[in-house]
């Protein structure tokens, strides 16, 4: 059986995809969002949130892929405007990784606003960069088009994925919403002002159109 690595970006369902796919059975690596990493200074544990300054900085997957014999890539992304959403809301509005406390946002907007600041240097710097950066290696797309999963259509994506690479995958029913615990039960949309998503769509740029997401 061929050996598949699962790039889990954060707040687009990878729990829900740890949940559906046996990843022993099905011979499928895990590539935790922070499992590639490097630590620039030491002691921080960004899940505790316990510093503002501290920062770590990805590495390049593709040495685990050629050390762990990877020989084929899947992923799930989201609309970016609902991650970001998905992302502040998460844990009690603490954020995903403690970005909030790490930063002190109080708000969804103070959060915004903090994200498109180019001078901020964010808990994450990849994600700032470009949210699904996790997936490139500089300009190179690391993910064949075809393994990159949708979490607006996760379950008949994830159809394809079994049947292309003969899996073992147990889909759930039900709707999948992948929502933080504290956030609101409302449409994304809502959460933005008009000036808001005119700014983050000049920073995504080239993000919406080559993955075909809008607002």
């Amino acid at each position: 059986m061929k050996t598949l690595g699962f790039i889990h970006i954060p707040k687009c369902g990878g729990h829900y995809i740890e949940s559906c796919c046996d990843f022993t059975k099905n011979n499928i690596r895990h590539l935790y969002h922070d499992a590639y990493k490097k630590q620039l200074i030491t002691g921080w544990d960004s899940w505790k949130g316990n510093s503002l300054t501290n920062t770590f900085e990805f590495t390049g997957y593709e040495t685990a892929i050629i050390n762990e014999k990877i020989q084929n890539l899947f992923t799930v992304i989201r609309n970016p405007f609902d991650l970001l959403v998905s992302y502040y809301y998460h844990n009690n509005t603490n954020g995903w990784a403690n970005c909030n406390l790490i930063h002190n946002f109080n708000s969804f907007k103070d959060f915004i606003e903090g994200y498109l600041d180019p001078d901020l240097k964010w808990h994450y710097p990849i994600i700032h960069k470009h949210v699904f950066g996790q997936l490139y290696n500089g300009k190179k797309l690391l993910v064949p088009t075809k393994n990159i999963l949708r979490l607006e259509t996760i379950n008949s994506d994830l159809k394809k994925i079994k049947k292309q690479y003969n899996l073992d995958i147990k889909t759930r029913p039900s709707k999948i919403c992948n929502k933080g615990q504290s956030r609101p039960s409302k449409n994304y949309k809502e959460f933005y002002t008009l000036d808001q998503v005119t700014r983050l769509e000049d920073k995504f740029g080239d993000i919406l159109t080559e993955f075909n997401y809008s607002f």
